[in-house]
């Protein structure tokens, strides 16, 4: 041992460390961690949201009617066919499938402008708010055509 240094380590070589990526590198256009793929998961997020939103209506609305039964229930049924449809969506905008994309982007324009009535309740405000911001995420997010 010369020096107070084990021979070993006298002997070794200097091996050059790799340099961890930083944040300030851009991502892959559409990959993770890319705009897109953060405007997708919004409107993931805020089209699951929806399906929700709209299969709690049609329960409150098929079994706690306040007005006629038959109008409630089939009321019902059909805000719990438009929160399967919503969920259909989300799951295609999730696969990013390019047709689901745009599907989706044109029931949340029909569903806004259907949304709004003259007497709004909260959840008339939640869904038209909820599907004009979807609306914007999948109009920043749709796949490209596939190269042939």
């Amino acid at each position: 041992m010369l020096g107070g240094q084990p021979s070993a380590l006298r002997s070794a070589s200097v091996i050059p460390v790799p340099q961890l990526p930083t944040d300030s590198a851009p991502a892959a256009p559409g990959g993770p961690g890319s705009t897109r793929a953060r405007l997708r998961l919004g409107a993931v997020l805020l089209l699951g949201l929806l399906a929700v939103l709209y299969l709690a209506l049609a329960i409150r609305l098929y079994f706690f009617t306040t007005t006629n039964a038959v109008t409630g229930g089939l009321l019902g049924l059909a805000l719990a066919a438009v929160g399967i449809l919503y969920g259909l969506l989300t799951r295609a905008v999730f696969r990013q499938s390019r047709v689901g994309h745009i599907v989706a982007i044109v029931v949340c324009a029909a569903a806004a402008v259907l949304s709004i009535v003259p007497g709004m309740a909260w959840p008339d405000w939640l869904a038209l708010g909820t599907n004009a911001i979807a609306f914007v995420l999948l109009l920043g997010c749709v796949p490209r055509r596939a190269a042939r």
